[in-house]
């Protein structure tokens, strides 16, 4: 701290002593969601005063996340605790989104508590692929191997292909219906159109049923 005495301007260190007495805690105070489909989490309030407050509404940033009050309680040292429930719906958009819950209450010292919530969606997979990429190995001079690809719907519904797009001249592709609901990818490469001993690509493979959807498969080939 500066002060001045006379003509002099003269420094002196200051010290503060305080106890801070925490009256009402929101636990968790900030949460991080990573989710692919509807969840909830909990979030408590808890009042440790003789006179606590009272829980009027709680609202969520979109329209996407659902708030309510679930109970009022007690611990037990007997604070006041509310315990309000959290939920992102299953139509919440794909991507990062930063949002918060307000809660309020009826005292005007904590009337909007604000918990910031960061949200990670991620686009639900309705099809698994079997293996989800191609490895393909090979010694000098003999041919590469093709490999096949089950693409199964998670509801096991019939899954319909309808292109196939390469990277690279050397890879093709053939599919068909079958077994089953599934459809089935058989991936070939050239191996007289490789440079070098190695190759490294994709396939993109397009979806007609049982929805639009494009899947990308690593394809990798080595020689020996």
């Amino acid at each position: 701290m500066s002060y001045q005495c006379g003509n002099e301007l003269r420094e002196a260190e200051l010290q503060l002593r305080a106890r801070v007495v925490t009256e009402v805690m929101v636990q968790p105070a900030a949460i991080v969601f990573h989710v692919d489909k509807a969840t909830g989490r909990d979030v408590t309030v808890t009042d440790f005063r003789k006179k606590p407050l009272t829980v009027t509404d709680v609202r969520g940033s979109s329209s996407s996340l659902k708030a309510q009050v679930a109970e009022r309680g007690h611990d037990r040292k007997g604070n006041t605790v509310y315990r309000i429930k959290l939920e992102v719906t299953e139509d919440y958009p794909d991507g990062r989104h930063e949002e918060y819950l307000d809660i309020y209450s009826d005292d005007p010292a904590y009337g909007n508590l604000r918990v910031p919530l960061t949200i990670v969606k991620r686009a639900q997979q309705h099809l698994t692929v079997t293996p989800d990429h191609v490895t393909l190995e090979a010694h000098e001079g003999q041919p590469l191997p093709a490999r096949i690809v089950l693409l199964r719907d998670n509801s096991d519904q019939k899954v319909l292909i309808e292109h196939v797009l390469v990277d690279d001249p050397a890879i093709t592709c053939t599919w068909a219906q079958g077994p089953n609901n599934m459809a089935t990818l058989k991936v070939r490469v050239d191996r007289a159109q490789i440079h070098g001993d190695s190759l490294r690509s994709n396939v993109q493979v397009l979806i007609r049923k049982p929805a639009p959807e494009t899947l990308t498969i690593p394809v990798v080939c080595t020689i020996d």
